[in-house]
């Protein structure tokens, strides 16, 4: 019996500790390596494209900003049930939209809806929603860095971008709740229907002009999938205008 308990125990614990280290921490191993990265979105020039049965056509994107909150109660108050975000979604099509956007990540309601009406469109052959993922910025972490770079500021932008991916991809079955971004169990993969992101809010001129200042270096990128041609600020600030160049 003593041999019993020390093995369910251990069990217990490893378990604990294995669901810590995936949901909190974010470890992860790779079973394929060797799978390349695919995308059903793509851009060339200034046209949008999507893969459709193998082959990429031009996408025109027709948007609908779509908040967490309504009339008489706090966004975080999280009051929009499932059952009305279905209702939206379908009034949203009758517009002739095609696409929605949201600025952070809403409680599980909405993601368990955009799941639901979206299976159903496409059992019923007809074309789904799509959306495009904000993630938003700390409010203190925002208000009390000047630089972009700082540590405080990258970091925490950085993790809530695998937040919101990991939200996105059905990997998130814990109450997030914090920092006034997203509440409940995200257990559904809506990847599939996820256009893009935009990252962050409406950037401060003092915060663009001090992260140019104090990183005058930092003027290219190389990454996996993103580049810059050099030559670049550090941080820019565009207006609507020139954020759709």
């Amino acid at each position: 019996m003593k041999k019993f308990i020390i093995a369910s125990c251990t069990v217990i614990l490893l378990l604990f500790v294995g669901f810590w280290l995936r949901y909190r921490v974010g470890f992860f191993i790779d079973l394929n390596p060797e799978l390349p990265v695919t995308a059903s979105v793509t851009t060339k020039d200034k046209t949008i494209y999507m893969e459709k049965d193998g082959i990429y056509v031009p996408f025109e994107i027709r948007g609908v900003d779509l908040g967490s909150g309504y009339p008489g109660a706090w966004s975080v108050d999280y009051k929009i049930d499932e059952s009305t975000y279905m209702r939206w979604f379908s009034m949203i099509q009758e517009l002739g939209a095609n696409c929605i956007r949201i600025y952070t990540i809403h409680h599980d309601q909405f993601y368990n809806a955009f799941y639901r009406y979206n299976r159903e469109r496409e059992k019923n052959g007809e074309e789904p929603l799509y959306l495009i993922q904000g993630v938003w910025v700390n409010d203190y972490v925002y208000n009390s860095h000047n630089s972009g770079f700082s540590d405080d500021f990258l970091v925490t932008l950085q993790k809530d971008c695998r937040t919101a991916v990991d939200i996105l991809h059905g990997n998130m079955p814990l109450s997030l709740g914090v920092d006034n971004v997203g509440n409940g169990s995200y257990r559904h993969d809506v990847s599939r229907w996820v256009l893009g992101y935009i990252l962050g809010v409406e950037w401060e001129p003092s915060l663009v002009i001090y992260t140019n200042q104090m990183n005058e270096d930092r003027n290219s990128y190389e990454g996996t999938y993103l580049y810059t041609t050099g030559g670049q600020r550090p941080s820019r600030r565009c207006s609507p205008r020139q954020a759709t160049r």
